[in-house]
């Protein structure tokens, strides 16, 4: 399992850029659903699906940072969760 960096103002770091591609990517969805985009942003996606299991399976972080992760990825589970109902109202036509 990797390593906790020893930085705690890197965890912190690393952390407030997870929480900030995350809010990133619901503007690039709302931009989608409301129609500015044609395509999906999923490489966003992607790349912030790697960060949380890279840090899922990081071992030592005290318990506000894990508490601070578990909190974002709820948050980013609900956005999916949204999203994939939203998509399929959109493919349906009832959107």
């Amino acid at each position: 399992m990797p390593e906790v960096p020893d930085d705690s103002k890197q965890i912190e770091k690393n952390l407030d850029e997870l929480d900030n591609s995350i809010t990133a990517l619901k503007r690039e969805y709302d931009i989608f659903f409301s129609g500015g985009s044609k395509t999906l942003p999923l490489s966003s996606q992607r790349k912030i699906e790697k960060t949380i299991k890279r840090y899922s399976n990081l071992v030592g972080l005290s318990y506000a940072h894990r508490f601070r992760y578990n909190t974002i990825v709820a948050r980013f589970n609900t956005y999916l969760e949204l999203w994939n109902k939203q998509m399929r109202m959109k493919e349906e036509g009832r959107k």
